[in-house]
């Protein structure tokens, strides 16, 4: 029951506190990348101070650019900012914003009371200057502690316990048998006695949203197999290549192998290519052959290859598997290993990695470690 009041009142606690709105939040962003726009946001200061030195977080990774803003107590300003992308990017960006504001605390030397309640700390965040103190009075009925990198020490029911900081720097501190409930952890900032600092209270941050879309400008491909034919046995596989080369006048970004059938594996995915650059990419053809009646059969199969700003791009290849009438027999190894593979290939999480008794030799996730003197004939 005490956890659980604990927590609900950290649920409430972490609501109130709101110094700053933005919106709109979530804001979309939809652009092609190496192209400057411009966005608005309205931040509301709600607090009774000025607030400044305003920092998104991770928003310079997608070319973001914001002003300097300074926002007076209890007041609102549009600020107009800029996204200049380098690379496309497609997903939500969570930014923690975050500001400072000049210390309002007392020149003179004082003492800090923080109750320990039941409920934990009466304060997650304090400003305090070089040489003050804060004293901890332990108001609960059980022994509680203070813990952090300077001191750490229990303090029975009704007791206090008093720590001078002479250090300059933030201060976590925490009960580490109720660490877990965010209530018994706090932090104290000591700041210079005699200079003006700037403060960072993280109980006001909060989290924008921008839901980003940033393209290139369109590009064109050229697809070409090296071949367009093969022949691979019933339970065999071999290797294909395929040439793609960026034939436009922008790089091309994301491009993915993909095939509608399940025996076509690439060797490589989700790269870029220059203009004019060409890459030759290898993909694995190994076929999923049960049965005899699906031997002596040619298969045609799609390969698709796009890039986030390209046109999707298809090649057919034709697969012939020769007469294998080794399915015939249910027990024989070919159908059993056969049913292995197919088991592997379609489920690979559940293919552990697993040691070669014969061989003493370890097989990637997803291999079988069945070799030709266990199954009579090798793999092609």
């Amino acid at each position: 029951m005490k956890k659980l009041t604990i927590f609900l009142l950290c649920i409430v606690l972490i609501s109130s506190v709101s110094a700053l709105t933005i919106s709109p939040n979530p804001i979309n962003i939809q652009q092609q990348i190496n192209q400057e726009k411009v966005y608005s946001l309205t931040i509301n200061n709600t607090i009774n101070f000025p607030i400044f030195n305003f920092q998104f977080s991770d928003s310079s990774t997608y070319g973001f650019s914001f002003p300097d803003i300074l926002i007076p107590e209890k007041s609102l300003v549009i600020i107009n900012f800029t996204i200049n992308p380098t690379q496309a990017f497609s997903g939500t960006l969570n930014s923690v914003v975050s500001f400072r504001y000049n210390a309002s605390v007392p020149t003179e030397v004082s003492t800090y009371n923080m109750n320990i309640t039941s409920n934990g700390f009466s304060n997650n965040f304090m400003t305090i200057r070089q040489g003050d103190t804060i004293t901890w009075k332990n108001l609960d009925t059980i022994v509680l502690s203070v813990s952090s990198t300077l001191f750490s020490n229990t303090i029975l029911p009704t007791e206090s316990f008093s720590y001078t900081f002479n250090q300059i720097g933030t201060f976590d501190y925490q009960d580490p048998s109720w660490q877990e409930f965010s209530g018994f952890k706090s932090k104290v900032q000591v700041i210079s006695r005699t200079s003006t600092e700037q403060i960072h209270n993280p109980n006001y941050d909060i989290i924008q949203v921008f839901n980003l879309d940033l393209s290139a400008k369109p590009t064109i491909l050229e697809i070409t197999p090296t071949e367009n034919s093969f022949q691979v046995t019933a339970i065999g596989s071999t290797e294909g290549l395929i040439k793609i080369k960026n034939v436009g006048n922008e790089t091309a970004t994301g491009i993915k192998i993909t095939s509608d059938s399940n025996w076509i594996t690439p060797k490589e995915d989700n790269f870029q290519l220059n203009p004019q650059e060409q890459k030759f990419v290898a993909y694995e053809i190994s076929p999923l052959i049960l049965e005899t009646n699906q031997t002596n059969q040619t298969y045609d199969l799609n390969i698709t290859i796009k890039a986030s700003n390209s046109n999707s791009y298809s090649k057919i290849i034709s697969v012939f598997i020769p007469y294998d009438n080794s399915f015939d027999n249910p027990n024989s190894a070919v159908s059993i290993f056969a049913l292995l593979e197919k088991f592997c290939k379609q489920n690979p999480s559940a293919c552990s990695n697993s040691t070669n008794t014969q061989g003493g030799g370890s097989q990637p996730q997803g291999q079988s470690t069945l070799n030709e003197n266990q199954w009579g004939y090798k793999q092609t």
